[in-house]
């Protein structure tokens, strides 16, 4: 297995303060070129960004324009922009970047609920070469459901998945059969499989039996949490992709040691998948209320 070639590195952290478990905070340049030259060096070629994402943007600018080794790079449509302001919108990401776009995702499916003519402004943008695959972030399975009724034409899907949330592993084979690329995020549902149990929100009470589960699997196989957590995710058949975000070098190196334990997490894959939760204020954490 090409490792680095599923591997997306994801960039929120590069401009937000973001994370359950996040104890850093945003990354600074320094950071940011040290963790970005890493993955290069580790063959990690795709970034995961947005102009949402602060100013993680410029941060990747300026790495690319420093002389390092330029990464293709997936952006989103800014959420509230105008359909007819969305070249504008892009070529903007696209120069501050300095880096090949590779896909641009509509971040939100409501934006096209709202504003359909968007995926014609992309669809023109992409014929023009100004990127390679359009695509749509999405997160229920009837986000896909309404673009398939609607015979939407695009290339590239990104959506959650980890081991409580496998909602859209049915829909999979479908959507390769259709000739969409899929990306997959929250590997580590924002930290929240990291965090020690008599630490846990009452929120997820619920399911602290079954954060103790992984953990303790993890320990009893001598395999880091993180790699069982990003291997899950790689074994899935149809997973082109999985985007990872990182708030170190050094995380970013644990990371990579997946390849080490893969077969020992395949060994562990089907007891995984029995860890399932359908509960949407815990695998989902827009619906977190942690105050």
């Amino acid at each position: 297995m090409n490792l680095a070639s599923k591997l997306v590195l994801g960039t929120v952290q590069f401009g937000l303060d973001y994370g359950i478990n996040n104890s850093v905070g945003k990354l600074n340049q320094k950071s940011v070129n040290e963790v970005l030259k890493y993955a290069s060096d580790s063959g990690i070629r795709l970034l995961d960004t947005a102009q949402a994402y602060g100013d993680s943007e410029d941060k990747i600018g300026s790495y690319h324009q420093s002389g390092n080794k330029s990464f293709q790079c997936i952006t989103k449509v800014p959420h509230g922009v105008d359909h007819t302001q969305i070249r504008k919108a892009l070529e903007l990401s696209a120069e501050k970047l300095g880096g090949q776009l590779y896909g641009v995702l509509i971040h939100h499916i409501q934006a096209f609920r709202e504003q359909p003519k968007l995926l014609n402004e992309l669809h023109r943008a992409q014929q023009d070469g100004l990127f390679t695959k359009v695509g749509f972030s999405v997160y229920h399975v009837d986000d896909l459901n309404l673009l398939f009724d609607n015979k939407v034409d695009f290339q590239l899907v990104q959506f959650p998945f980890n081991v409580f949330d496998q909602r859209f592993r049915e829909i999979m084979p479908e959507l390769h059969a259709r000739g969409v690329e899929i990306h997959t995020r929250s590997a580590f549902l924002q930290g929240l499989f990291f965090k020690p149990i008599e630490q846990l929100h009452k929120q997820f009470n619920s399911v602290a039996d079954k954060i103790a589960k992984v953990q303790n699997l993890a320990r009893l196989n001598h395999i880091p949490l993180s790699n069982v957590l990003l291997g899950y995710c790689l074994l899935e058949e149809h997973i082109d992709a999985v985007v990872i975000g990182v708030d170190s070098i050094g995380n970013l190196a644990d990371n990579l040691t997946v390849l080490n334990y893969i077969e020992s997490i395949r060994s562990l894959k089907s007891l995984l998948n029995e860890l399932i939760v359908h509960d949407q204020n815990v695998i989902l954490p827009t619906n977190w209320n942690l105050k």
